[in-house]
């Protein structure tokens, strides 16, 4: 049996938060690197006002949030209906602290219960600094998949995993906690068409690196630094090729091999320079 992992299969619920932070200590345990990116204090700031002043006015009313003249702090304002663009509805303008991350309403509209709407601010800050959003969990997923040297199948956001890799993705899926997503690998057939299926897909991800690595040693000249890199990155490609070989029982020299004549030549290149 071939074992896919595939985030099209993951079932979300619309905009479910799942923990940055629980995703990257996952990674971490099953000696992952993979970057999460934190997303700015201002732009999490805008969305938090977004969302929690969007309630306040008519669907049909423009909603405006913009900076003021202080770090961090914005304010949202509506176009009402029938009335001067010029003269819109002050909702709410709110700070947060660039330290303790608290959030705090510096002016308001009368109809605004600061107390609560302060409350709902600063759930939605907080949601917006330490979450990703159910798409950027399947960004994180393929990112983890592809370094468990997974292939992508096609564009169905299913991945083929090695045999060898199959248990990593196991633990970091229950590290992670994906369970609350009903995330499960599943099998298909393993069939003739499916493997050469699989070696295409291998062959369209590594040809492009290969070729820009191979392009590099004919032009010979490089920096010792430069052409250490290309050797690693060779390496790595020629050791990927390897794992299929091994999990497929299939031998793939024609992909290999020029990669790994790419990487003996680096390697030379690489001595010569370093004892001239």
């Amino acid at each position: 049996m071939i074992t896919v992992a595939g985030t099209a299969a993951i079932t979300f619920g619309s905009n479910t938060p799942h923990s940055r932070d629980l995703l990257k200590k996952a990674c971490d345990n099953a000696g992952l690197k993979v970057k999460f990116r934190k997303p700015s204090r201002t732009s999490s700031l805008m969305r938090a006002i977004t969302q929690v002043v969007r309630p306040l006015v008519p669907i049909d009313a423009p909603l405006s949030v913009r900076r003021l003249a202080q770090d961090l702090a914005y304010e949202a304002v509506a176009i009402r209906k029938g009335r001067d663009k010029n003269d819109p509805l002050h909702l709410v303008s709110a700070e947060a602290d660039a330290t303790t991350d608290a959030v705090k309403i510096i002016a308001c509209d009368p109809s605004v219960d600061v107390g609560a709407t302060t409350l709902l601010l600063q759930a939605a800050y907080d949601n917006e600094l330490h979450n990703l959003s159910s798409s950027q969990v399947r960004v994180a997923i393929a990112s983890v998949i592809r370094k468990l040297n997974g292939v992508q199948l096609g564009a169905a956001n299913l991945y083929y995993l090695p045999h060898d890799t199959v248990s990593r993705w196991h633990k970091w899926r229950d590290d992670a906690q994906l369970f609350r997503y009903h995330s499960v690998p599943f099998q298909v057939a393993d069939d003739p068409a499916t493997v050469e299926h699989i070696i295409n897909q291998l062959n369209v991800e590594v040809s492009g690196q290969a070729q820009e690595i191979i392009a590099a040693v004919s032009v010979g000249s490089l920096e010792p630094k430069s052409a250490k890199a290309l050797a690693k990155r060779a390496q790595a490609i020629v050791d990927k090729i390897k794992s299929y070989e091994s999990a497929l029982g299939q031998q793939l020299e024609w992909m290999r091999e020029p990669l790994e004549q790419a990487s003996a030549a680096l390697s030379v290149s690489t001595l010569m320079a370093v004892s001239a």
